[in-house]
């Protein structure tokens, strides 16, 4: 455990006393039973909850920018809030039941102060992680990765009253039942994410591309000029993306409310369907 503590102000920052610490955090987790798994953290980890103790903390200052580096490393480990508050609680009780046996009086109120500001900081680190993630999987498609419709929802709630023009293009893929049905939903999911890629890389920066449910899509472009929907799709279609129909609308220009502009964006991607299975362009119904 070399170079654990190195730097430490306390009186037991000693190569034996971190020794300690450590034995006895990994005790305390391997008696814990929600969390089984944090034992398997490595070194890199358990150092860096070491430093948590020694950076300097303050309640008016916040943390270190050293600090936030160390909890960091926490966080991109791709840990629940729960795991993190484990480790952080646990080092931090470890600590404190050394302390109390080998400090002077003085140090002990230091080292508790530190000990409660790094557990403070790290549970903060961790909630603002979580909600971040937990955002980012509300609001976007766990097949696709595109923004869902939750997130459209919000969105065009947002347009109301706003001073913008916007092209909805309504988008249906082809075949998605026919792929499902023979090859399995793993091939369906596929599929979805082969087109969900060819939408994305034809986005301008002013365009949102929303997977709204099943085999249907929705591209807001923003502020766009006239036609810029259509142009859009014909160069995802051009670029190779999976077949689909399309239909576009213009608000306001189409109507005052975006919900209505939807609704016309998506009769004429309809429309487009039925002419390209007269085509034979598209497949059946039901498949």
């Amino acid at each position: 455990m070399d170079g654990l503590f190195d730097g430490l102000d306390f009186a037991f920052a000693i190569e034996e006393s971190a020794a300690m610490i450590v034995v006895k955090w990994q005790a305390m987790l391997a008696n814990d039973r929600e969390f089984p798994d944090v034992l398997a953290a490595p070194l890199e980890i358990i150092n860096h909850l070491a430093m948590t103790v020694r950076m300097p903390q303050s309640a008016e200052d916040g943390p270190s920018e050293e600090w936030k580096q160390a909890i960091a490393v926490l966080i991109s480990a791709n840990q629940t809030i729960g795991v993190v508050a484990c480790k952080v609680r646990y080092l931090a009780a470890a600590v404190d039941e050394l302390a109390i046996t080998i400090l002077v009086e003085a140090a002990k109120t230091e080292a508790v102060r530190r000990l409660y500001m790094a557990v403070y900081f790290a549970l903060e680190a961790a909630a603002r992680a979580a909600a971040n993630d937990i955002s980012k999987i509300a609001l976007h498609s766990s097949t696709t990765g595109l923004y869902n419709k939750i997130a459209y929802e919000r969105d065009i709630a947002r347009m109301v009253g706003r001073r913008v023009s916007a092209d909805f293009v309504f988008i249906d893929m082809d075949g998605l039942k026919k792929i499902n049905d023979s090859q399995g939903h793993q091939a369906g999911d596929a599929a979805l994410r082969t087109l969900s890629t060819g939408l994305s890389q034809q986005l301008g920066e002013s365009d949102t591309a929303y997977h709204v449910s099943g085999d249907e899509f929705i591209v807001v472009s923003a502020n766009s000029e006239v036609g810029s929907g259509s142009a859009y799709a014909e160069r995802v279609i051009n670029s190779g993306a999976r077949n689909f129909s399309y239909g576009v609308a213009r608000w306001p220009d189409d109507g005052e409310n975006p919900r209505d502009v939807e609704k016309l964006a998506d009769a004429r991607m309809q429309e487009q369907k039925q002419d390209r299975k007269r085509r034979g362009e598209a497949p059946a119904r039901g498949e």
